[in-house]
């Protein structure tokens, strides 16, 4: 066994193998993507909607990012954010992500109007932090920080020349709050929303909606297809330097065939690597990991008896 050993399955800068990539405060995490779920198509779709910037800095812009529970909503909308914030830092301007997905949650039995306040006084807090809003309007934003209807509309006003601001907000659940975020955007702010409830037709009806004043960006994720799995694995074994046991082909074919989503693949496959490093022997360069290794750590994680 060598003396050097990784789990190939964690991430840099994260506690937490389960937080998603956040290549905006950790450029090294855009090399850690990979093409799962049609991922990669997205990306370039958004690529594609958002052009020169020129309606994102004139008007505004909404994304909105839906899919399954744990196919990589989150961190296709952080690469996207991460992305803006490059490109347009390339042209002069300095961007700002603002995360505020955490202020609300879609469960809670509060009315949107109820949710919008609570992510627009949270939002406050932050942007001030950032030292990005003229200082003659920062009394005005802390004395109407709880009032959408008058940040957000003027919120972009509120950045001093040059600046930008991606704002990440909460999941969503219903297309009124992604129409009532879209009816407030305004230049040099695009607001990124995720969700798991809304589907195909709850889309349609939103971009009906906002049509008129706003251009939608409407990313979707599938499920994990053929391949994805295999894909995955390799790219997490890839460029380490330390000695960690590998998994057999007929290993990963059997993992696609219960693997649901890819947070259920990495979870797996974390807790499973970071379990037999614990172990005295079994966890060097001409080890493997098999199926019954990868059934015993989901049953630990279950609190069961590890079959399936």
């Amino acid at each position: 066994m060598t003396d050097k050993r990784v789990n190939p399955f964690a991430v840099p800068w994260f506690d937490s193998p389960m937080q998603p990539l956040r290549p905006f405060d950790h450029e090294s995490h855009e090399d850690f993507y990979v093409d799962v779920d049609g991922s990669f198509a997205e990306y370039a779709r958004f690529h594609r909607e958002m052009g020169d910037f020129d309606s994102m800095l004139r008007r505004g812009r909404v994304a909105l990012v839906t899919g399954d529970t744990g196919c990589g909503k989150s961190a296709l909308v952080n690469r996207c954010a991460g992305w803006v914030k490059q490109e347009l830092g390339r042209r002069g301007h300095r961007v700002e992500v603002v995360d505020v997905t955490q202020a609300a949650d879609p469960d809670d039995p509060i009315g949107i109007p109820e949710r919008m306040s609570v992510v627009c006084d949270q939002l406050f807090d932050q942007v001030r932090d950032l030292g990005v809003l003229r200082p003659e309007v920062v009394d005005e934003f802390r004395g109407h920080r709880d009032l959408p209807h008058r940040v957000y509309p003027n919120l972009g006003g509120y950045l001093r020349a040059d600046h930008a601001l991606v704002v990440l907000l909460p999941e969503v659940a219903l297309a009124r709050e992604v129409v009532a975020y879209a009816r407030y955007a305004r230049g040099r702010v695009l607001f990124f929303l995720e969700s798991t409830a809304l589907g195909p037709d709850d889309v349609r009806e939103v971009v009906r909606a906002t049509e008129s004043f706003t251009g939608l960006v409407d990313l979707r994720l599938g499920e994990l297809r053929e391949g994805d799995v295999h894909r995955f694995v390799r790219k997490r074994f890839a460029g380490h330097e330390g000695g960690f046991p590998r998994l057999l082909e007929e290993t990963l074919d059997w993992a696609s065939g219960w693997v649901r989503s890819v947070a259920q693949l990495q979870r797996s496959m974390h807790s499973t690597y970071g379990y037999l490093m614990d172990q005295r022997t079994g966890y060097g360069d001409d080890d493997v990991v098999t199926k019954e290794d990868i059934t015993a750590e989901v049953g630990r994680q279950a609190g069961g008896t590890g079959k399936t």
